[in-house]
Parts: structure tokens; sequence; C-alpha cells
């Protein structure tokens, strides 16, 4: 579990994976009904007599035993009517999420689906069409995490819907170790701090790494995660990478680089210098990093090639 802050959209990544694992400090409701995270942040295209339609979920949870999707949007408090109409046409063409190998665990014209938007805020006052589930994440340190749909949108799966809601005791901290950041400004410590972490962690046990190795290692399923968030993620994880040397870091890593731990004894002293140091390293690079609202033009460090994004560092 972290402390650090995350934005809602971040947040509820996490729930959502959360929900489908077994871990002991919370809710497993998802996972013991057979649900598995499929996809995070990744598009897809329906067509239809109209035309083509962009899909672009947040997450894809996928029960292969009832062959049953969750696509799953997560909003903060504003909707956009034209979406919602697109996500409907996945309705009747589930097919072609398996065309398109977004699921692979499902035979094709076998596949159904739920619609899914979530939110921290209530979205039943909104027009919402009821085909449309929603799932409210209400959350209070005080009486812990009440997960529930609103009347007139629960799932079409009877046995997801008889599910919820949902209770979590307020003892139990918010899972966020899943999917620990994401491009968004309330992210952008979370990013720089678990970098941090993974560049020591992967110097210290190869010596020499790729920036692809760095985000596989703070991503616990960073195979899951769309090919154009992996893209944005590795050019900030470049950035990042290039501020943090620049900043220092750089003499520490050469003296750890490929010791395993072998040689603690020699290396404990540079490790206690890069503890000792690290809020200085996240608070530089933060203060030199753009906005993370910027296009990507805006991330490109000095030494930036869309083709090294493997090479070694």
């Amino acid at each position: 579990m972290s402390s650090l802050n995350l934005s809602s959209h971040t947040h509820q990544i996490n729930l959502w994976i959360a929900l489908s694992q077994f871990e002991p400090s919370f809710s497993k409701t998802l996972g013991e009904l057979g649900y598995v995270c499929d996809v995070i942040e990744d598009q897809f295209f329906i067509t239809d007599a109209e035309g083509s339609n962009i899909i672009h979920p947040d997450v894809v949870l996928t029960n292969v035993d009832a062959e049953h999707s969750l696509i799953v949007d997560c909003k903060s408090s504003k909707l956009e009517s034209d979406q919602l109409m697109r996500y409907l046409t996945v309705y009747d063409h589930e097919e072609q999420l398996v065309t398109q190998d977004v699921i692979d665990t499902v035979s094709a014209g076998k596949l159904s689906t739920d619609i899914t938007l979530s939110s921290f805020n209530d979205l039943s006052k909104q027009e919402v069409p009821e085909d449309i589930a929603i799932v409210h994440f209400d959350h209070n340190p005080h009486s812990g995490l009440a997960i529930w749909n609103p009347e007139n949108h629960k799932f079409i799966d009877q046995a997801t819907r008889e599910g919820f809601p949902i209770n979590v005791e307020p003892s139990e901290p918010l899972p966020t170790g899943y999917y620990p950041f994401d491009v968004y400004e309330a992210d952008k410590e979370a990013m720089v701090s678990s970098i941090l972490n993974s560049i020591i962690s992967l110097a210290m046990k190869q010596g020499q790494y790729t920036f692809e190795e760095v985000l596989d290692q703070a991503h616990p399923f960073w195979d899951k995660i769309g090919s154009d968030k992996q893209d944005e993620l590795l050019q900030r994880t470049e950035t990042i990478h290039s501020e943090l040397l620049e900043a220092g870091l750089d003499e520490h890593v050469e003296k750890i680089a490929g010791t395993n731990e072998q040689a603690w004894g020699q290396i404990s002293a540079t490790m206690q210098a890069i503890h000792d140091r690290t809020d200085y390293y996240i608070d530089r690079v933060m203060d030199r990093l753009p906005q993370s609202r910027l296009d990507s033009d805006a991330w490109k460090s000095s030494t930036d090639d869309s083709d090294n994004e493997g090479d070694t560092v």
C-alpha cells in the first residue's frame, strides 16, 4: 500500500484489479466469481451498419467460465453522451473484441458483456442508459468503502449482480500497488518514486537495464496495458530517468551496479546515501518535469529516441 496521492482515475483502476485478486486485506468478490484482468487502458473498434466507433475502456475484466466481460470506464463526474452511445454499440457486437484480440480466452460468438461506469461520485442523477451498469465507490475513512450499483443500473450478468454491494472495513486501506501510477498530474510523485525504486533495484541486480524493464518492475500488470499508454509511460520514464541521473543519482548507480547485494558491506554506505537523498531526488525531479497534461513533445528528454526503449542504460 502506498501513502502517495493518486488521481481518482488511478485509484479506480486499482480497485477493479484488486476485486479480481485474492488479497487478504481486500474484497475478492470478482476473483471468486472467476474474473481476471485482461486489459488496462487500451482501445478497440466496433463496426456496425452506421460505421466504426472507437472504444477506449480503462479496464476489461473477464470471467472465462461464464464467458462474460466487464468493460469498465472509470469516471470523475463528467459524462459525454456521445461516448455512452459508442459504448452501447458493443452490445450485439461482442465478437469483435475477440477478433481484435482484446479478449483471447473466450470464443467469438459466445462472449457477453456488461458496459460499466464507475466513479467516486454519484452518477445516477445523470442521463445514463439503463443498459449501462454504474458502480459507485463510496469511500469514507471512518465507515470504510462501500461498492454498490444504483437502482436501474445493475449488472446484466446475474452472478455479478448478486455479488454487489460490497463493503470493505475502514481499517483496510485502498489498494494502490496493482496500478501504481498513470500519466496524470496527481500521480506524478508516485511515478517518480516508483521509477527511482525500480532503477535502484535493477541496477543492483543487473547492472544494466532497459526502460521497459523499469516499468515492468514498477507496474505489476505492465503486460496488460495498451500499447499507446505504454508508449506514454515509456517516454515519461526516459525523461524521469534522465532527470534523476542529472540530480546526482548516476554516481550512486555506478557504485551499486551488478552487486546483487553480495557486497553489501561495500555498498551499504551508498544505499544509505541514496535513502538519505530520496526526498531530494523526488522533489528536484518533480520541479523540473513538465505538467502531466502537456502533450508528449513536452516530455521528450534530450536523448529521447523512439527506437531506444529496448536499449540498455
